[in-house]
């Protein structure tokens, strides 16, 4: 019943600008728009290059000096008709080069929109309402912004640890229908669904030694340091011992919480509400949650997931050239297996994390200073068995010109893999459980436009 409700609401969300020009006769509709400002194109992006060196306790294979340069650009075609409808939208191109990687491109959006005094809707691929419009500690910050960064291209994350802010990625790029209300008197409400999503962004946790390589032989990932038979287990070596810290089997598909889970029938809604302005006293506050029905992965996978449920809060506050940013999240069980197995630590009080953020800038005429800090959560078990992460974040901004920006920034990185201490030291993996921390320099500059 939800399900058909749900498909019903997507159905009238989608047909209404179509409904509404409709309504028009024909010749009506011709004549309005051959009488409008005509069609236009505008664009828009950002490029950007940087460069990082650090070191850290646990590389694992991880390069401490990187670089990459990376770019987006958005066409935004658009034809408004003298009855105030704007109808449009936007297509994105993205690419990214980093060092000893082929450059990556594609469609990073792309999605239809009509727009007037009843709001927009945009029907395509696109980030969710609740993605676009959330607040967290890093929203202030300059540089990378602190864990809503680039880290995890140079910072190998104890296994399960979380190191992203808030509820983002939820649904990726993932065709979806987005209604925005006018603003009224500082208040936005927005709200999306997403029929379908294979890829959950934070939720899915999904590390190297869980489900996934179930799905194919280690041998082939090349993340064994030793031989491996065909069904994937390691070669038992007679001068070996085998111990809890270095099983002689891969681990069990369910060791990961949320490992192979993804999402049908996904809602979001958020509402924000921005007061003042960047010359005086402002103030800005948002609320967001996620819905969505809880998947396995694999098809006859026998398994049985929550569903996800997830909240954000977060607002700034600031006078003049002082901005103070803090954020919540919390994922409670979303797309946690239901199935508890006390042998592999998941027992029942685990959740899929907490994040908590901070934020506090100074910008004055060219200059921006800025220090955030970021810490998450993450529990197996009622007592003791949990992963963490933290982030310390320092930046310098300096506007060079309008739309021209250089920065530099600091990250003290700190993630405790599961408390029970298990070691995959077998595993040449990029996410072991051990725990790691590691300090990393930024530098770079951002072109917007």
């Amino acid at each position: 019943m939800n399900r058909i409700l749900l498909r019903t609401v997507a159905g009238v969300l989608a047909a209404f600008p179509l409904l509404m020009v409709g309504a028009q006769e024909e010749e009506e509709v011709n004549a309005d728009l051959n009488n409008s400002g005509g069609f236009a194109v505008s664009t828009s992006g950002e490029l950007q290059s940087l460069a990082v060196a650090g070191t850290q306790k646990k590389s694992f294979g991880k390069d401490h000096a990187y670089f990459a340069v990376s770019g987006t650009i958005t066409f935004n075609p658009s034809m408004t008709t003298t009855k105030g409808v704007t109808l449009g939208g936007n297509v994105g191109l993205s690419a990214d080069a980093s060092m000893g990687q082929q450059c990556q491109s594609g469609i990073s959006e792309a999605y239809l929109s009509a727009a007037g005094n009843f709001g927009e809707f945009q029907f395509g691929n696109q980030s969710s309402a609740a993605d676009e419009m959330s607040i967290d500690g890093t929203t202030v910050l300059g540089g990378q912004e602190g864990a809503a960064g680039s880290i995890a291209n140079v910072f190998n994350v104890s296994g399960g640890s979380l190191l992203q802010t808030g509820i983002t990625a939820d649904d990726g790029i993932a065709t979806k229908i987005i209604y925005m209300s006018p603003i009224l008197k500082g208040a936005q409400l927005g709200v999306s669904y997403t029929p379908n999503s294979q890829s959950v962004g934070m939720l899915q946790n999904v590390t190297n030694i869980n489900y996934q390589y179930h799905m194919a032989p280690y041998v082939t990932q090349g993340n064994l340091q030793n031989e491996t038979d065909d069904s994937g287990f390691k070669t038992p070596n007679a001068n070996e011992k085998h111990s809890r810290s270095n099983p002689s089997s891969l681990p069990a598909k369910d060791d990961d919480l949320s490992a192979g889970a993804f999402y049908l029938n996904g809602v979001t809604a958020a509402l924000a509400y921005n007061y003042g302005s960047d010359e005086a006293f402002n103030l800005a506050l948002a609320g967001c949650g996620w819905y969505g029905q809880g998947k396995p992965q694999a098809p006859g996978d026998g398994r049985v997931v929550e569903d996800l449920i997830a909240f954000q809060v977060g607002g700034t506050i600031g006078y003049k050239i002082f901005k103070l940013a803090i954020g919540y999240a919390d994922n409670l069980k979303s797309l946690m297996t239901k199935v508890y197995k006390a042998s592999e630590g998941i027992q029942k009080g685990a959740d899929m994390g907490k994040v908590y953020t901070a934020g506090l800038a100074l910008e004055y005429k060219s200059w921006k200073a800025s220090a955030g800090y970021y810490h998450s959560v993450k529990k197996y078990a009622e007592k003791g068995d949990q992963t963490t992460g933290q982030v310390i974040t320092g930046t310098v901004d300096y506007k060079i010109l309008d739309g021209v920006v250089a920065y530099g920034e600091f990250d003290h990185v700190r993630t405790k893999g599961r408390s029970t201490k298990e070691k995959r030291s077998w595993v040449n993996s990029t996410t072991p459980f051990e725990d790691n921390q590691g300090n990393f320099f930024w530098l770079g500059t951002k072109i917007n436009f």
